[in-house]
C-alpha cells in the first residue's frame, strides 16, 4: 500500500511484477490485493503478471491518486464483497485519475450478495481504459462497470467475451453523475460477445453517455433459450429492458449511439426512455428479438424529450408486436419529439402484429422521412402488417346497418352473423382463439344482449349462445332466440375481455331489431320462459299430433274431435265386452265338458235333461 497525508506528492515506478496466489479460494474482503493507493500519489506500472488472486478488489485508489498501468495480465481472479478489478472512491478534490493500457484478464469468479461491478467501480475521478481484453467472467449479481457520484469511465478499443451473471443485473450502471461538460460513460471501439444473463446493458440515471464504433453480439442468450433466472422474479427495470434504460429521476439524460452494431440481442424491450435526448444513427440492429419493440414508450410515466434515429439498418429482427417501435397509451398525451430518418427495414417479423410499429392509436403513429425515393414510406405501407395500432373498433362483415330484423317475441335469428376487429389503419386483426393452444388470458371474449333502442326500460332476454370467444379470425353468433315486449331494440355484441390487446372504446356493434305486435290468429301470446315477458309463437308439438289431433300449445295436443286419446292422440279407447256372447261361450264350454265315453268306447251325456232345458230357456228368454 502507498499512502501519504496529502501534504506531499509521492511518485512510484514499478516494473516486471509477478504475483502468484493460492489456488484455494479465500473469501478475502480486503480491497487492493495487488496494491491500494491513498492520497496524492502518482504511480507508473509497466508489465505485471498475476495468477490465482483472491480479493475484495485487485487495485484500489482513494483520494486523488494518479496511475498509469500498462501491460498487465491476470489469470484466475476470485473476488468477493463488491470487489472489482479497479476501484476508485473517497475523493479529496476531483478524485483518482487512472489509465489502464493493454490488459489481458481471464477467468473471473465474482461472488456477492448485492449488485457489484467486476471490472470497474468508481464513485469519483476518471478511469481511462485502452485495449482491455477480458474473457470468461462468472458472477452472482454482477455487472461490468459501476459509476456513481462524479465518477467517469472511458472505454476504448476493448473486448469482453463470455460474461455470465447468475441474476439479472445491468452491465453498465451509471447513477446520478455530477459531470455536465463531458460524458459519464464514453465508449469507442468496445466489442462485447456472449452475455448469458438478461440484465439491461446500459442503466442510466441522469447522466450523459456516448457509444461509438462498437459491437454487441449474442447478448442475453438465456432469454433466447428461455432459462433466465429473471423469469422467476417480479418484472423489474433491471431486466425488463435489454439494451438501454434511461431512468431520470430528477433530470434528463443524454445518450448518443453511432456506428454501432447490435446483433443477436434478445429481451423484452430494446430501449426505454423517460425523458432526455436520444440520438442513434449509422447503426445496424440485426437478427435480434425484442418482445415489445426496439423502442418502447409506456403509460407508466410521462415521456418527454427529443429522439433522433437516422441512417439505421434494421434487418431480420422479430418481436411479439411492434418490432421496431412499440407505443403504449402515454400519460396525458405527452410524447417526445421523434425524428425517424432513412431507416431501412428488411425482413422483420412480428408473431402478432406490427412488423415495424405497434402503437396505441393513430395519433401516436411514427412519421418516417426518407431522403431517397428508393425507400419511400409508401413502399413500406404496402404491407399492412408493417404499421399497426391497437384495435380501435369492431365491424360486422355481413350486415347493413340500415337493415332492421323484424320478428315476433320468442323468434330465433337463424342467420350467421360475424364481425372483425380493426385498427386505425383499417387492418383486420387475425384472431386464432384455439382454446387448445392459447392461454385463457389471450382469448377475446364477448357477450350479446338485447336493449331497447329508444326506450331503455323495455324488458328483454336473449336465449342461446350469447357468451363466447372470437376464433378463426372473427367473432360469430347465430341461432339466438329473442324475447321482448313489442318495440325497437338493438342486439349488441360487446367485447368484454380484450386478450392480448389494450382495451379500446369502440368495442361493440349492434343489429337493429323490431319486435312486432302479436296479432296473428295462429300465434299464441303468453309468457313461457318464467321471466314475465310474453312470447308470440306458433305452437309446436314434437312428436306431432296424430289421427287428426290439433296442436294447441307447445307439445299439447287436442284430441277432442278424434276417436283417440293420449299426449299425441295415438291411443284407442277401450271397447265394452258383449255379455251375450260371453254366455254362449260359457254354455259351449260346459256342454263339451259333459260328454263322456263308456267302457265300450261310446259317448254319452252326463247332464240331466232338465238342466239343459233350463239353460236353453235362459238363452231364449
Amino acid at each position: 500500500m502507498l499512502a501519504n497525508d496529502g501534504r506531499y506528492y509521492t511518485n512510484a515506478n514499478v516494473y516486471n511484477i509477478t504475483q502468484i496466489g493460492n489456488t484455494q479460494r479465500n473469501k478475502f474482503t480486503t480491497d487492493g490485493t495487488f496494491f491500494s493507493l491513498h492520497g496524492s500519489i502518482d504511480l507508473y506500472l509497466d508489465t505485471y503478471y498475476g495468477e490465482n488472486l483472491s480479493t475484495g478488489s485487485v487495485m484500489n485508489f482513494e483520494a486523488d491518486a494518479k496511475a498509469l498501468l500498462k501491460r498487465m495480465t491476470i489469470d484466475n481472479i476470485y473476488a468477493n464483497n463488491n470487489g472489482a478489478l479497479v476501484r476508485t472512491c473517497h475523493p479529496k478534490e476531483k478524485g483518482a485519475n487512472v489509465t489502464l493500457y493493454v490488459f489481458y484478464i481471464s477467468n473471473i469468479i465474482h461472488e456477492n450478495d448485492t449488485y457489484s461491478a467486476t471490472i470497474i467501480s468508481t464513485t469519483s475521478g476518471k478511469i481511462k481504459i485502452d485495449y482491455l481484453y477480458i474473457q470468461n467472467v462468472t458472477g452472482y449479481k454482477s455487472g461490468i462497470s459501476y459509476i456513481d457520484g462524479n465518477g467517469a469511465i472511458i472505454w476504448r478499443f476493448s473486448d469482453i467475451k463470455n460474461f455470465h451473471s447468475m441474476w439479472p443485473e445491468p452491465l453498465f450502471y451509471v447513477n446520478n453523475n455530477e459531470f455536465y461538460d463531458e460524458p459519464s460513460l464514453f465508449i469507442n471501439g468496445l466489442n462485447i460477445t456472449n452475455v448469458y444473463e438478461d440484465g439491461v446493458m446500459f442503466y442510466l440515471n441522469s447522466c450523459f453517455m456516448e457509444i461509438h464504433h462498437s459491437e454487441f453480439v449474442n447478448i442475453h442468450e438465456c432469454f433466447k433459450n428461455n432459462d433466465c433466472n429473471s423469469f422467476d422474479e417480479e418484472v423489474n427495470d433491471r431486466f425488463e429492458n435489454s439494451i438501454l434504460y434511461l431512468k431520470n429521476l430528477d433530470r434528463s439524460s443524454n445518450s448518443t449511439i453511432t456506428y454501432t452494431k447490435f446483433d443477436h440481442v434478445y429481451g423484452r424491450i430494446g430501449t426505454n426512455i423517460r425523458m432526455g435526448l436520444l440520438e442513434i444513427h449509422h447503426c445496424n440492429i440485426t437478427n435480434s428479438y425484442f418482445e415489445k419493440g426496439f423502442l418502447y414508450y409506456t403509460n407508466i410515466w410521462e415521456t418527454t424529450g427529443y429522439h433522433l434515429l437516422k441512417n439505421l439498418m434494421f434487418v431480420n429482427n422479430t418481436s411479439k408486436r411492434g418490432t421496431f417501435l412499440y407505443i403504449d397509451d402515454v400519460v396525458g398525451g405527452n410524447f417526445p419529439t421523434m425524428d425517424l430518418v432513412d431507416i431501412h427495414f428488411i425482413n422483420n417479423t412480428a408473431s402478432n402484429y406490427g412488423k415495424i410499429s405497434y402503437v396505441y392509436d393513430d395519433s401516436h403513429s411514427p412519421k418516417f422521412e426518407y431522403d431517397s425515393e428508393l425507400y419511400d414510406i409508401s413502399n413500406l405501407k404496402l404491407d399492412k402488417n408493417n404499421f399497426v395500432t391497437n384495435p380501435t373498433h369492431i365491424l360486422f362483415d355481413n350486415y347493413d346497418s340500415n337493415h332492421t330484423i323484424v320478428i315476433y317475441s320468442g323468434d330465433r335469428i337463424e342467420q350467421d352473423y360475424s364481425c372483425n376487429i380493426y385498427d386505425d389503419y383499417g387492418n383486420k386483426f387475425e384472431i386464432n382463439g384455439d382454446v387448445n393452444s392459447a392461454l385463457m388470458d389471450d382469448l377475446v371474449f364477448y357477450e350479446i344482449s338485447l336493449k331497447g333502442k329508444y326506450d331503455k326500460t323495455l324488458p328483454s332476454k336473449v336465449y342461446g349462445s350469447y357468451k363466447g370467444h372470437c376464433f378463426n379470425n372473427s367473432c360469430k353468433f347465430k341461432n339466438l332466440r329473442l324475447v321482448g315486449n313489442p318495440g325497437d331494440y338493438l342486439l349488441e355484441l360487446k367485447i368484454v375481455s380484450f386478450g392480448q390487446y389494450f382495451e379500446f372504446k369502440e368495442n361493440s356493434v349492434s343489429l337493429n331489431v323490431k319486435i312486432k305486435e302479436c296479432n296473428e290468429i295462429e300465434r299464441i301470446n303468453q309468457e313461457k320462459d318464467g321471466i314475465n315477458i310474453k312470447s308470440c309463437y306458433k305452437p309446436y308439438c314434437d312428436p306431432i299430433c296424430n289421427n287428426g289431433g290439433e296442436c294447441k300449445n307447445d307439445n299439447v295436443c287436442d284430441c277432442s274431435n278424434t276417436k283417440f286419446k293420449g299426449n299425441t292422440c295415438s291411443e284407442r279407447y277401450k271397447q265394452m265386452r258383449n255379455k251375450i256372447l260371453d254366455t254362449k261361450f260359457e254354455v259351449i264350454k260346459a256342454a263339451k265338458s259333459s260328454v263322456a265315453i263308456d267302457g265300450e268306447g261310446k259317448e254319452y251325456n252326463k247332464c240331466e235333461y232338465s238342466n239343459i232345458s233350463h239353460i236353453r230357456y235362459q238363452l231364449l228368454y
